[in-house]
C-alpha cells in the first residue's frame, strides 16, 4: 500500500509539473544578447541569453541559455547543433529544462536566397505536448541601399511536428473510448518580420514581431488537441497562442 501511494504521489508531480510548460497566452517581451564566434571560413559557434516577460502580469516568464555550432558542408549548406537550458516558469518557482538539436540549413536553393532549415529537437525532462519536435524554417531578408545602418528587413515562417508527448485518450461522441496516443502531428506554426541593422561592423540589432498559433490538422485520426475531458468539464492541452516584440543584440568575433 505504501508502494501505492509513493508511486501515485511521483506520478502526480510529474503531471503537475508537465501543466506548467505552455507559456501564457497574450503578448509577451523577448530581449536576448549574444555572441558569434567565427574559427574558420567553415566552422563557428554561437552563444546567446534570452529572456521572456509577460506583459499581464509583468513578470519574467522563462530564462534561456543557448550555445551552437555552424558547420560549412558546400557553398550553401551547412551542418547546425545546438545545445539549450532554460528555466521555465511554474507558478511561483522556476523548473529547469534541457534541449538538444541537430539540424541542415540550406542558405540558396536553385539560386534563390531563401534559407530553408529542417530541424530536430529533443526536450528533457519531456515536455507534455511532445518529447520531440520537428522544424521546418523558411527565410528571407532582403537587401537595400534606403534604410540606415544596412538595415535588412525579414520574414520568417516556422512549421513544427510534435512527436512523444504524453498520450492523451480520445473519446467519440458517445464518449466511449477510442484511442490513447501522444497527439503526433503538425501543432504550431510561427511567423516573425523584423528589422537586422547593423549600426557598427561587428554589431547587429534585430527588432522583430512573432506571432504563434497552435492548430489541429486532422491528418491523422486522434492526434488533436485542445480536447474535452471524458465529462466535457475542461479542455486538455489547450492551444497555446501568443504574440512577441522582440529585441536581440549580437557580437561577431572572428579568428580566420
Amino acid at each position: 500500500m505504501k508502494k501505492r501511494m509513493f508511486f501515485s504521489s511521483i506520478v502526480l508531480v510529474s503531471v503537475l509539473k508537465l501543466q506548467g510548460q505552455d507559456l501564457p497566452s497574450g503578448f509577451k517581451n523577448w530581449f536576448s544578447v549574444g555572441a558569434e564566434l567565427s574559427v574558420s571560413k567553415k566552422l563557428a559557434f554561437d552563444i546567446s541569453l534570452l529572456n521572456c516577460t509577460n506583459t499581464k502580469p509583468y513578470e519574467l516568464q522563462f530564462l534561456q541559455l543557448s550555445l551552437g555550432g555552424t558547420y560549412k558542408l558546400h557553398k550553401n549548406t551547412y551542418l547546425l547543433a545546438g545545445v539549450e537550458q532554460f528555466h521555465f516558469r511554474s507558478g511561483s518557482q522556476f523548473e529547469l529544462y534541457h534541449k538538444l538539436s541537430t539540424g541542415i540549413q540550406f542558405r540558396r536553393i536553385f539560386g534563390v536566397p531563401i534559407k530553408n532549415i529542417f530541424e530536430v529537437e529533443w526536450y528533457f525532462p519531456q515536455q507534455k505536448k511532445h518529447r520531440i519536435r520537428g522544424v521546418y524554417t523558411i527565410s528571407y531578408a532582403l537587401k537595400n541601399k534606403v534604410l540606415p545602418w544596412h538595415g535588412r528587413p525579414f520574414l520568417k515562417g516556422q512549421l513544427y511536428y510534435y512527436y512523444d508527448g504524453v498520450p492523451l485518450t480520445y473519446y467519440d461522441a458517445n464518449r466511449e473510448v477510442v484511442a490513447h496516443h501522444a497527439p503526433n502531428d503538425f501543432h504550431r506554426f510561427r511567423l516573425t518580420g523584423g528589422l537586422v541593422l547593423k549600426p557598427a561592423k561587428r554589431w547587429s540589432i534585430s527588432l522583430y514581431y512573432a506571432w504563434n498559433k497552435e492548430f489541429n490538422t486532422s491528418l491523422t485520426e486522434n492526434r488533436d488537441l485542445n480536447i474535452l475531458s471524458k465529462n466535457g468539464s475542461k479542455i486538455k492541452y489547450p492551444f497555446n497562442d501568443y504574440s512577441v516584440l522582440g529585441l536581440s543584440f549580437t557580437h561577431q568575433f572572428k579568428l580566420d
